[in-house]
């Protein structure tokens, strides 16, 4: 069953989708040109029996032109399947749609985030190549202007740094307060909810934010 931290990380992307195209960016991948980036099944299963299915699959569009699959993994810990279930991902999510397609894989811990971006070696002359946010390459969020401009890399950051004395971040809770001006209250209610259950270093800072925005402190996303 996937932990409350996988759906927290995961939530971020569903909430908006555009912040998968901000991580590729931030990954320096060569976007093709899109207008909207849509949600799509995330069940990847060809006609065999084994079953797979990806945390999240995004389609980047272009009018009604199919431009890119993005394969969304949040991955917490180290799992042998996955170098082979990855391929399949995407071999079935191209031969779907009939466009190219690549694997996003969130994490937060530098040994599964240099165990994830290993090349997969899926036969002769045929590599798969994930790319991957873990702690190293995520960006320390540390002013509340940058958190305001994207609150989801906001969050991201203070989950992949939060633990480390040596940064100083601008704590999500304060980024989404300066947010609240801008955007809906129902928006920085979802975050805090999921950060103030899931993060408990977070949850003062939430329930502080919460009486800012006149968010009941019990309430539900």
């Amino acid at each position: 069953m996937p932990s409350y931290r996988h759906e927290l990380l995961l939530f971020l992307f569903r909430n908006r989708s555009g912040f998968a195209t901000d991580l590729l960016r931030k990954l320096d991948v060569q976007l093709p040109e899109y207008d909207e980036t849509r949600a799509d099944s995330s069940d990847l299963n060809d006609l065999q029996p084994a079953e797979y299915r990806a945390d999240l699959v995004l389609i980047l569009m272009r009018g009604s032109q199919k431009m890119l699959g993005v394969i969304v993994e949040v991955q917490l810990g180290r799992d042998d399947n996955k170098p082979y279930a990855w391929p399949a991902y995407i071999a079935n999510l191209r031969a779907r749609h009939r466009c190219p397609v690549c694997v996003l894989v969130i994490t937060i811990e530098d040994a599964v985030a240099r165990w994830a971006g290993r090349s997969i070696d899926v036969g002769p002359g045929t590599q798969c190549q994930p790319w991957v946010v873990g702690p190293t390459n995520t960006p320390a969020i540390t002013a509340l202007q940058d958190a305001q401009e994207n609150v989801e890399l906001a969050v991201l950051s203070a989950i992949e740094h939060g633990q480390s004395p040596d940064i100083s971040l601008a704590a999500p809770p304060r980024g989404l307060a300066v947010a609240v001006r801008r955007s809906s209250v129902l928006g920085v209610k979802l975050y805090c909810c999921r950060l103030r259950r899931g993060e408990p270093c977070f949850r003062v800072q939430c329930q502080t934010l919460n009486r800012r925005a006149m968010i009941p402190a019990g309430a539900s996303p």
